[in-house]
């Protein structure tokens, strides 16, 4: 597919410590999925955010400010919802982040309930890859009922063998090589909008805010 001339670098506003290297290394992997090569995200993320936090007033708009301000093309908000609906949250951020002005373009991409849950859609894969861990698969299903699950983390220890646990820096890096984006495309919606707002940032676009009021 033709994707325009791509942008170098987005500064992420992130969560946990796992995501400082999980989500640049997922938005690569798909962006790499899609042909694009240059795509490149900031060393040192914003970390130790969530919707809770930046729910507050001016919380927001500063660490939206402190990342438009950075020297990267556009700002990256990626956060897990944790039980929170992720529509009436888009909806109202991407509003107060248009309404800031700022010179570079800012995508917003939760994951509905947590990151993990792109893990659980995606199981068996990961079993495949990393045997170590004692898969127990037992009554897991591909389908959309990984969506939104909130504890997803405590989900991933309960099927490894006795003596093994999730482990977000260790464990969250290591399987995101193992997702099967064509999958996820068909069960995760909360992966059809990460990957849209990535193609969004790749491509030359009018909007400042992505998703746009009129797309939520």
């Amino acid at each position: 597919m033709d994707n325009g001339p791509g942008v170098p670098s987005a500064d992420p506003i992130l969560e946990g410590p796992g995501d400082r290297a999980a989500v640049p290394a997922l938005v690569r992997a798909v962006c790499y999925d899609h042909g694009i090569y240059d795509i490149d995200t900031a060393s040192k993320p914003i970390i130790k955010q969530n919707i809770p936090k930046l729910g507050r007033l001016g919380e927001l708009e500063r660490f939206v400010g402190y990342a438009a301000g950075g020297d990267c093309d556009s700002a990256l908000v990626v956060l897990d919802t944790d039980g929170i609906c992720p529509c009436e949250v888009v909806v109202a951020w991407a509003r107060r982040i248009k309404s800031m002005d700022v010179a570079k373009r800012v995508g917003i991409a939760f994951f509905d309930g947590e990151f993990e849950c792109l893990f659980l859609h995606c199981l068996d894969c990961i079993a495949a890859m990393f045997p170590d861990y004692g898969w127990q698969m037992e009554g897991w299903e591909v389908g959309e009922a990984h969506e939104g699950v909130v504890g997803a983390k405590g989900a991933l220890s309960r099927r490894m063998k006795r003596g093994r646990s999730y482990k977000e820096v260790r464990d969250q890096i290591r399987f995101v090589q193992a997702v099967n984006f064509e999958r996820l495309r068909i069960v995760s919606r909360c992966f059809r909008h990460f990957e849209d707002t990535l193609l969004w940032l790749t491509n030359e676009s009018e909007t400042s805010v992505y998703p746009p009021d009129r797309a939520v």
